[in-house]
């Protein structure tokens, strides 16, 4: 990744990396002129970023080592587009619950009908975010809790492996 790219090694430790980029940079600008170079930093730096709202539970893990959590009955994700300009976004992940039925998810100007049920499906929604804006994605499911002996938590679907795929710029 960054290391190929030319990006020097400062420090680690079990979680974190800080690298000197300034290498790694210079060879870049040399081979985009000023206005590519720009957008590329606006695009990497200033890209659009997910924050988990009201409604999921903390992060788990399963044994493949997957991220995922678990949601409430209605709950919510935020995406903050931190650029000038708007962007498409692209957020993809698997969805499962206990009983078979449907989420619906909806941003300000979209909606979508997700199936869900006890194996994991691929989900892919694709929507807009308008320069230094946030849009909520909103989750509510159709179903039952889901039942499981010796958790008290209000426990309906859970989100898979999300990922924000895309978050290109728009005309």
């Amino acid at each position: 990744g960054l290391q190929g790219a030319g990006a020097k090694l400062v420090l680690s430790d079990d979680r974190h990396l800080i690298m000197d980029l300034r290498e790694a940079a210079a060879k870049l600008k040399a081979t985009e002129t000023q206005e590519q170079f720009k957008d590329h930093v606006d695009h990497w730096i200033n890209s659009v970023t997910l924050s988990w709202a009201g409604g999921f539970y903390p992060e788990e893990r399963n044994a493949q080592g997957k991220s995922f959590r678990w949601s409430i009955n209605q709950s919510g994700v935020v995406f903050n587009n931190f650029s000038e300009e708007k962007r498409s976004v692209v957020f993809e992940f698997d969805l499962a619950s206990e009983s078979s039925g449907m989420v619906f998810a909806s941003t300000n100007n979209k909606q979508w009908e997700l199936g869900s049920g006890t194996i994991p499906t691929h989900h892919k929604l694709e929507f807009e975010i308008d320069g230094g804006s946030a849009v909520t994605l909103s989750f509510k499911s159709n179903f039952a809790k889901v039942n499981m002996p010796n958790n008290t938590r209000d426990l309906y679907f859970y989100i898979l492996d999300p990922s924000i795929k895309d978050a290109t710029l728009t005309e």
